[in-house]
């Protein structure tokens, strides 16, 4: 469902990061992972776009995850 709020480059990030779970990727390795430079400021605004519905959160520094309550107990 969380998919369908997306567009299709958007949806590219949500599948590279959701399929991190339970760990958290690199901003670096969602960007080499599509093809995108990873200093690209591209990169950033995809991340932003999805992080906007709620479905990926910061992990830490330069690091990202999927949302735990894409993962119910």
């Amino acid at each position: 469902m969380a998919l369908s709020l997306l567009g299709p480059q958007e949806q590219r990030v949500f599948d590279v990061v959701y399929g991190a779970h339970p760990r958290s990727i690199a901003r670096k390795t969602v960007a080499e992972r599509m093809g995108l430079s990873p200093t690209a400021s591209t990169t950033g605004v995809y991340l932003a776009a999805v992080a906007a519905y709620g479905v990926i959160e910061n992990a830490g520094p330069g690091e990202v995850r999927a949302a735990q309550w894409l993962f119910p107990a």
